[in-house]
């Protein structure tokens, strides 16, 4: 790698002995210009684009300081050598203030320079590397683009946010200034079970992709049997979405159905839903080749929501509280007002349902039923959901979705669930008893375990575990060969300090005084 170097001086014998220095140091360095004042260096520098300026302070005009402050307006990177036969510290300070690299007395030693510039070159070569590292970072990142904007899209989509500051940060390496705060649902007005549905399916995503190639802060996702576009708050998702159907219409030999989610301050999640909500009730109940709001949507169906709030929530706190039995007993209810609202609609029915179980598994996954890694493995029960043909298998699908939530549903009662956690502990006293991983392994939130232990129990899950222990440790004290060190850390406490504490407040004496009794 060859560094580039112009040399500014007022002196041309200076200027000719910095130039046969750099020729003779034997140094990756090609000096591609000269100046003989602050306005020549400013000119040459904005042509050449030097790696390294030596820059002589004092010069008729416009001086060294000044031209170096407007260099690195517009060529930042470029190392400046101040160069000077004025001994003043305060030509120091300004050069360094406008980014002096190194600050030389005039007369310069040949070796002084030599290894100012190996220094300089080091510094070069290591930023040079930094920058080759962060452009191949983000060519890969490009390539991977369409890939990377999917994975952030399913995020928003399927509510698995953890961080949106993360979302933020990944858009921002693809070039997007802003998420989608708005969701539109493309449907092809295709009969599913027609040989070629899937190939329409794709040709309607590949023109959507067409029409927005170069907006990159649209999302375009290809689901299943839709395309789902995430827009942000500058675009009107209405109008957007009727360009989509008009020009799909004008172009291809097909027409769809699209729907359209919005709102302010509202999760991506739930504008999904309602977006897909619209486009597939909307083409049962409207008509197809339309744009359809959840708004439109209400004025055939009325307030589409209404018959589940109440329902839904109490169905929401049995799964909290782990009660597979009144879960299923709701469900029955809340799968006969879905059939009932949608007037007989198969479709609408599915799409309730599994609107329904999403939330489930949300819930699930907060209280522990369901693993953070599994969290989206009630897509196979979606899959099965779509496949069904009458309104008695989706009611066996839901149910088999539940019984998949509760995992092995306990069928004991809340006594004997916590008499065997009691006799868990009682067996288990000397291990790292977390109550959330007893409640986990019950099925049961760990709220709903703590309140349900101390009815049983008569006492607080910490202070049951803390009894045990200490009835333990006051048989092992009876051993005059086994230390109070010792005791402590076969009952399950690593501090024997903390555990002579608990023990004296329990019994009424230290474990060293008991052990001689």
């Amino acid at each position: 790698m060859v560094f580039t170097v112009l040399i500014c001086d007022d002196e041309l014998l200076e200027r000719q002995v910095v130039s046969l220095i750099i020729k003779d140091s034997n140094l990756p360095l090609k000096v591609v210009g000269e100046a003989k004042n602050g306005f020549e260096a400013v000119e040459q520098s904005r042509k050449l684009k030097p790696d390294i300026v030596f820059m002589d302070i004092k010069m008729p005009g416009k001086d060294g300081l000044t031209a170096a402050a407007e260099i690195k307006k517009f060529h930042p990177d470029s190392k400046t050598v101040f160069v000077t036969a004025y001994d003043e510290f305060e030509y120091a300070k300004k050069a360094l203030k406008v980014g002096a690299a190194e600050f030389l007395l005039k007369p310069v030693r040949p070796d002084e320079i030599t290894v100012l510039l190996k220094r300089i070159i080091n510094v070069l070569n290591k930023e040079r590397e930094k920058k080759l590292k962060e452009e191949e970072l983000l060519n890969s990142i490009k390539e991977a683009e369409s890939t990377l904007k999917s994975g952030i899209m399913a995020s928003m989509l399927m509510g698995n946010i953890e961080d949106e500051e993360v979302l933020k940060s990944q858009a921002k390496l693809l070039g997007i200034e802003k998420l989608p705060s708005s969701i539109i649902v493309v449907l092809p007005d295709v009969n599913k079970d027609s040989p070629n549905a899937e190939l329409y399916r794709y040709e309607v995503f590949r023109y959507i992709q067409k029409m927005f190639l170069k907006d990159e802060n649209v999302f375009l996702f290809l689901m299943s049997e839709e395309v789902v576009l995430g827009v942000p708050s500058c675009s009107s998702p209405l109008l957007v979405a009727d360009n989509i159907r008009k020009k799909i219409k004008e172009n291809l030999d097909i027409t769809v159905t699209v729907g359209v989610g919005q709102g302010e301050n509202i999760d991506m999640n739930v504008l999904f839903q309602e977006a897909q909500l619209a486009a597939k009730l909307g083409k049962f109940f409207v008509g197809s080749n339309k744009v359809i709001s959840n708004d439109i949507l209400s004025d055939f169906l009325g307030d589409i929501s209404e018959y589940r709030i109440d329902k839904e929530n109490t169905l929401l706190k049995y799964v909290k509280m782990g009660d597979y039995e009144k879960a299923l007993e709701l469900m029955e209810e809340i799968l006969n007002d879905i059939s009932d609202f949608g007037k007989g609609s198969l479709l609408f029915c599915q799409v309730r349902i599994s609107e329904l179980m999403v939330m489930i598994c949300r819930t699930a996954r907060q209280v522990g039923l369901v693993e953070p890694q599994d969290a989206h493995f009630y897509s196979a029960h979606l899959k099965k959901l779509g496949r069904c043909k009458t309104y008695a298998a989706l009611k066996l699908c839901f149910k088999a979705f539940l019984e998949d939530v509760f995992l092995k549903k306990n069928k004991l009662s809340s006594e004997e669930l916590i008499l065997q956690a009691m006799q868990y502990i009682e067996d288990n006293y000397n291990k790292d008893l977390k109550l959330w991983k007893l409640a986990k392994k019950a099925y049961i939130s760990p709220d709903y375990f703590s309140r349900l232990f101390k009815k049983v129990a008569g006492c607080t899950y910490a202070e049951y575990i803390t009894k045990v222990r200490i009835e333990n440790a006051k048989i092992l004290l009876k051993n005059p060969a086994i230390s109070v060190a010792e005791v402590a850390k076969r009952i399950g406490y690593s501090n024997p300090n903390y555990f002579s504490r608990v023990f004296k407040k329990m019994v009424g004496a230290p474990p060293s005084e008991y052990k001689t009794l």
